[in-house]
């Protein structure tokens, strides 16, 4: 029964984070800010003092990057959905899942 549940909850996990990395770069919250005007970022800039983190941070490289992070989470979600019934029983198996 634990091993269905902690395999479910990282099913859950790399959605939520695959979904949120996905949208982050490219949507605006309203409450976080958008990506190119974040609070965080520009207070890294300034206590640097250097403008290059600020341009490399907004590039549209740095965004695609994150937002494939993003699509790769969900893409290991749905191979943990498929292979979940040889997951449960493998780990059940050896004895560790009870």
């Amino acid at each position: 029964m634990t091993t269905k549940l902690i395999i479910l909850l990282l099913i859950i996990l790399h959605i939520q984070l695959g979904v949120t990395l996905t949208l982050i770069p490219w949507v605006d919250f309203g409450l976080f800010g958008n990506w190119d005007n974040n609070h965080l970022l520009v207070m890294v800039v300034q206590k640097s003092g250097s403008t290059a983190i600020g341009a490399f941070i907004r590039s549209g490289w740095v965004k695609g990057a994150v937002s494939g992070f993003g699509l790769l989470n969900i893409l290991f979600a749905f191979i943990e959905i498929a292979r979940f019934g040889s997951s449960t029983s493998k780990i059940d198996a050896d004895g560790d899942g009870k």
